[in-house]
């Protein structure tokens, strides 16, 4: 039952993790973002890097709660680590194209201008 819960859990945090990536590319491929000062572009760096860390690390929580729950049942376990480090991969994944840009703002200003 709580394993359910925990495993459903996962899911929205990974699921937000995709929608905050495509939000995210959406507003830096609208047309201000090339405007962003690069005070803004650094904030933004750090801010989407510290929220894409808590929600690998969030993910990873919920695997240790499932584990503690799981202690007999090996496939299972087997099946949350498979499943925990996929989920951790995809997070870092969509993360990926919108931490690129940003370097890229911070590496090139002028670029898209």
């Amino acid at each position: 039952m709580w394993e359910e819960r925990i495993w459903s859990l996962a899911n929205g945090i990974t699921g937000f993790a995709l929608v905050q990536s495509l939000v995210a590319g959406y507003a830096f491929g609208k047309g201000d973002f090339p405007k962003m000062s690069t005070g803004g572009a650094i904030m933004s760096l750090v801010l989407l890097g510290v929220i894409t860390v808590a929600q690998i690390y969030a993910v990873h929580t919920c695997y240790r709660a499932a584990i503690s729950l799981l202690q007999t049942d090996r496939v299972a376990q087997d099946l949350w680590t498979r499943a925990t480090l996929g989920r951790q991969i995809a997070i870092g994944f969509f993360a990926l194209a919108p931490l690129l840009g940003i370097v890229g703002k911070l590496v090139n200003p002028e670029a898209g201008s």
